[in-house]
Order: structure tokens, then sequence, then C-alpha cells
């Protein structure tokens, strides 16, 4: 198939997507093998690195920021509603990222719950993960 031609394609079927689901993920992102949207009206997902046993909820966004860097999604996470990663950032794995807390050029450490305490960015450990309580696998 001619170059221009995928290209057309994909562009229509992104454009579909949009307008049936309220999802925006661009045909140039590459999402992990294994993850899951939940209710992802109102999502945006730009073009970061993202990891296996991602899950996404409603009104999430992930971009880049004005030159253009996007962040790094780590393995077993879970992004709540209305929260945002966005610039050079690094989310650990099995991170689960709060309701409405903004990442913003911040790293975030394994095992961690990311929320918001006022204008800052806080992190509270946790034991379980997130890949065998959503997916039911053993981390090896």
């Amino acid at each position: 198939m001619e170059k221009w031609l995928r290209y057309k394609i994909a562009k229509k079927v992104y454009y579909l997507n949009k307008i049936m689901h309220g999802l925006d993920v661009y045909y140039e992102v590459t999402l992990p093998e294994t993850f899951q949207f939940n209710h992802p009206v109102g999502t945006v997902l730009g073009r970061a690195k993202y990891s296996n046993f991602l899950i996404v909820h409603q009104g999430v966004t992930i971009g880049g920021n004005m030159d253009l860097v996007y962040p790094n999604i780590g393995r077993g996470v879970i992004l709540f509603p209305g929260s945002a990663v966005v610039g050079n950032s690094n989310i650990g794995d099995n991170n689960l990222i709060s309701i409405g807390t903004i990442v913003r050029e911040t790293n975030t450490p394994c095992n961690s719950i990311v929320y918001n305490k006022g204008s800052e960015v806080s992190f509270k450990p946790f034991s379980w993960t997130v890949i065998g309580k959503f997916f039911k696998k053993d981390l090896q």
C-alpha cells in the first residue's frame, strides 16, 4: 500500500475514533501491548512513552511541554479522572495518579500514590501492585 494512502486512512480512522468515542489518541502514538481504557471520554494521550499495564480513566491528559518533550509512563500505572502528566516527567512503575492531579516536569518514585498538596506534587507509598490487582498477573 502506498505511504500516502496509509497516511490518509490513518488520519480518517483517527478522526472517526475521536468523534465516536471522545478519545484523542493520535495515530502516531504507540500504545503498550496491555492497557485498559475506563470511560475515556475527554481523554487526550500524546506522544509519550507508555509501558504495559496502563489504566486510563476519563478526562486524562498526557502531553508535551512547549519544547515538545513528552513524559515516560512506567509499568502498571493508573491515571484517575482529570489527572494530567505533562512535559519532562517520568512516572515510576506501579503508580496511582490521583483524581485531578497535575504532574508537570516532575519525576515520581515507584510504588506511589501521586497527588497534589496545594500546588506541590506529593507522594505516598503503597504496597499492592496495579498489575496483580487489575490484570491478575505476577510482576515477574
